[in-house]
C-alpha cells in the first residue's frame, strides 16, 4: 500500500492523464508526480503567495526533522543492534532535537530583543553556556544570521499569516519616506484591529505614482483576501490619496481615510508658526539650551532637585513632532523650583535675559 497523498500539497495540483501534474497557480506540468519536487516547486512558483510558500517551507521543515528521526528506529536483517545501543540512539536523537530547540529560542531571544550577533562569540557567554550545560554549544555567529534567522522568520511569519487569514475584516494601511540611502522605502501594516507589520517595499526606480501605488497596495490586498479590506489608511499626499481611489473602482466597498495624526501635526504646526507662540517657544528652547550645554550647569540642576518628586530631565523639542514641544514645556515646567534656586545662585554664571525668563511669573504662567 502506496503512502497517502498530503492533501496540503496535492490541492494545489490538477491531475491529467498519464499519471502527469499540473501546478494551478502557473500552469506547469510534471510528467511524473514527486511529492518533495511538488512540494519544493510551490515555494519557487512565481505565481505562488508569500503565505503559501512560508506554510510549504515549514511543510519542507517537519518532513525533514520527520525524515531525520526516523533514521534511529531502523532496524535491518543483516545486523543485530542490541537494546543498550538501540537506547543510546533514541537518547542522543532526544538531546539533538532538545539541543536544537534551545539553540532555536535562544536565537528567538537575541533577535526581538535586538542583542549584536556577536554576543555568541564573546569568551564569557560561551563560558556560561559550557558551565551550564557542558554538552551545549552555542550556535556561531553565522548560524544565527542564516538558518536560525530563516527559521524564525517562516515561523513567525507563518503565524501572522494563519492570524490575517482567520480574520473577516482587516484594514490596510500604508507609510513611505527615503531611508538613509535615500532609497524609497512604502512600510505596510494590516490592523485586524490590533496592527501588524507584514511588508516593506523598496520602490527602487519605479516613481511613486498613484497607479504604481494603487498595484502595491493591491497586491497586498489579494495575498490576505481583498474583499476582507474594509478600510485603507495612509498620509494626506495627493498620489497616495488618489491611489486609493483608483483602488475604490476595483473594490467599491474599500472606505479610504486619510491618517488623522498627520492632519493634526499639520494644524498644530500651524499654530506653531504664530508670532507669539515662536516667540515663547523660542524662550523656552533657550532656557534648555543654556543648561544643556553646560556640563556644569546641567550638574548643578540635578543637585538642586534632589529632594524632589520629580526627577525629569529637560528636553529639546522635535521639528517634526508638535507632541514633542508639549513635552519640552512639561519637562521645563518640572524642573521650575530647580531652575529658579540654580538662577540665584551667586557662583552660576547666565545670561541676564535667561534670568529674567526663568524669574519671570508671566514665562511660567505660559507654560499652563
Amino acid at each position: 500500500m502506496g503512502r497517502p497523498k498530503d492533501l496540503r500539497i496535492w490541492e494545489h495540483y490538477r491531475t491529467l492523464p498519464n499519471k502527469s501534474v499540473s501546478c494551478k497557480l502557473c500552469n506547469k506540468v510534471y510528467k511524473f508526480s514527486n511529492a518533495a519536487k511538488m512540494l519544493q516547486y510551490l515555494i519557487t512558483c512565481p505565481k505562488s503567495p508569500e503565505t503559501l510558500k512560508d506554510s510549504m517551507k515549514l511543510i519542507k521543515d517537519s518532513s525533514s526533522k520527520t525524515k531525520m528521526s526516523g533514521l534511529s528506529e531502523i532496524e535491518t536483517n543483516d545486523s543485530f543492534i542490541s537494546p543498550s545501543s538501540s537506547a543510546n540512539t533514541t537518547i542522543n536523537a532526544e538531546f539533538q532535537d532538545t539541543d536544537d530547540h534551545i539553540k532555536t529560542e535562544l536565537a528567538r531571544a537575541i533577535f526581538v530583543t535586538g542583542t549584536p550577533l556577536s554576543m555568541v562569540q564573546h569568551p564569557l557567554w560561551i563560558q556560561f553556556f559550557e558551565k551550564l550545560q557542558p554538552k551545549f554549544k552555542i550556535p556561531s555567529r553565522k548560524a544565527l544570521a542564516t538558518k536560525y534567522l530563516d527559521k524564525i522568520y517562516r515561523e513567525m511569519r507563518f503565524e501572522l499569516n494563519e492570524e490575517l487569514n482567520a480574520c473577516s475584516y482587516l484594514h490596510l494601511q500604508c507609510d513611505g519616506w527615503s531611508n538613509l540611502r535615500n532609497e524609497g522605502i512604502i512600510n505596510f501594516l494590516i490592523s485586524k484591529p490590533q496592527p501588524a507589520y507584514v511588508k516593506s517595499l523598496n520602490t527602487e526606480s519605479n516613481p511613486h505614482t498613484s497607479e504604481y501605488l494603487s498595484q502595491e497596495v493591491e497586491k497586498v490586498m489579494k495575498v490576505y483576501g481583498a474583499n476582507k479590506f474594509l478600510v485603507l489608511i495612509g498620509d494626506n499626499a495627493r498620489n497616495i490619496q488618489k491611489a486609493f481611489e483608483l483602488t475604490k473602482l476595483k473594490y467599491p466597498h474599500v472606505v479610504p481615510l486619510g491618517c488623522c495624526a498627520h492632519i493634526l501635526n499639520l494644524l498644530c504646526q500651524d499654530i506653531v508658526k504664530i508670532q507669539e507662540v515662536t516667540v515663547f517657544i523660542m524662550q523656552a528652547i533657550n532656557i534648555i539650551k543654556t543648561v544643556k550645554r553646560s556640563q556644569r550647569l546641567s550638574s548643578l540642576l540635578i543637585k538642586s532637585r534632589q529632594g524632589e518628586d520629580s526627577t525629569q530631565t529637560l528636553k529639546l523639542p522635535c521639528a517634526t513632532r508638535w507632541g514633542s514641544h508639549v513635552t519640552s514645556l512639561k519637562s521645563l515646567k518640572a524642573n521650575k523650583i530647580a531652575l529658579q534656586i540654580l538662577t540665584v545662585r551667586e557662583d552660576v554664571v547666565i545670561s541676564r535675559d535667561i534670568k529674567d525668563l526663568i524669574l519671570s511669573d508671566d514665562f511660567w504662567t505660559k507654560t499652563g
